[in-house]
């Protein structure tokens, strides 16, 4: 498995927002997997080490063909980096010193996370605030379903 760029507003690794199904699973080139920390519910996700790569639509075996990726979150994946930087290196304090150089107008209104929904994002930190896990989606499905609420 190689590297992974985070690009808020845009995708992660090869996959990009609005990607069909059938399109992500060619690009991602890898088993899926279920893992733990992913929860239930998740018919309308594509799942694999570390991601969770959600649909706009499903039925209960899964994304139907011609849903379009619209949110990923990630914990635990390797060789991820967000900013041109390992996600492991980032704190809390960090992220956000590099986040107001970018004039992002972020939400710190809760110490676990950070939330940037002009730029799709979302990041969560453990007790040493260190990255713990980042929540992606696409800002135009944001506008469509109105404002993203961090499910920490």
């Amino acid at each position: 498995m190689g590297g992974f760029e985070i690009n808020p507003g845009v995708g992660v690794g090869p996959v990009t927002f609005g990607q069909s199904p059938s399109e992500v699973q060619a690009a991602m080139a890898e088993q899926q997997m279920y893992e733990d920390w992913m929860g239930g519910n998740l018919n309308d996700a594509l799942l694999f080490q570390g991601l969770i790569l959600g649909f706009d639509r499903c039925d209960a075996r899964g994304p139907l063909p011609n849903s379009r990726l619209v949110e990923a979150r990630l914990a635990g994946r390797p060789n991820t980096q967000i900013f041109s930087r390992p996600t492991a290196d980032w704190t809390r304090d960090e992220l956000l010193a590099f986040l107001d150089t970018q004039e992002a107008d972020v939400d710190t209104k809760q110490p676990s996370y950070l939330n940037v929904a002009s730029l799709g994002l979302s990041v969560g930190f453990d007790d040493a605030g260190k990255v713990e896990y980042i929540e992606l989606w696409e800002p135009a499905h944001l506008l469509k379903q109105g404002d993203h609420e961090h499910r920490g």
